[in-house]
């Protein structure tokens, strides 16, 4: 398994390369999130350990906030498969506004669940639940970016 501080090295860099720009921390964090949730959905297995906290704008990774400044300081070589999955994400969700990815969060369980009992505007302590994060990873259907169809089309094509 990974560290969250190289796949957000990794999915920095590679968004760079997609977008000719740097990302800006509030859309990394949100990118992590749907990253994990897609790791669920595809591999049934987290693409990394560390927790995500529901913070007010969305799921916050503590550890990559503490390295945002010098987060190219972390990039290591990544599988091919992790690789693919931060282009898919990106070519899903790149393009989209922070404040955008931070409503899309805002939708999902694990993040409602970890803000519970929470003032609006309380920063957040608890972590989203790895086990919420599988319940909204089983409301999507994984779409292959590359194919430009949904992974459970690709049995249609021998038919």
């Amino acid at each position: 398994m990974n560290q969250v501080e190289h796949i957000a090295a990794n999915l920095y860099n590679r968004y760079r390369i997609f977008y000719g720009q740097t990302i800006d921390e509030m859309k990394l964090h949100k990118l992590l999130y749907l990253l994990q949730r897609e790791a669920l959905n595809l591999y049934h297995q987290p693409l990394f350990k560390e927790p995500l906290i529901g913070w007010v704008h969305g799921p916050v990774s503590l550890e990559v906030r503490s390295i945002f400044y010098r987060i190219e300081d972390f990039s290591i070589p990544i599988s091919l498969q992790t690789e693919m999955l931060i282009d898919s994400v990106l070519k899903q969700y790149g393009n989209r506004q922070s404040i955008d990815l931070c409503h899309l969060t805002h939708q999902e369980i694990s993040w409602r669940n970890s803000r519970k009992s929470m003032c609006k505007n309380e920063i957040g302590t608890k972590p989203l639940k790895m086990s919420d994060i599988v319940k909204d990873a089983k409301r999507i259907k994984p779409f292959d970016t590359d194919w430009g169809c949904f992974f459970e089309e690709h049995a249609d094509v021998g038919r």
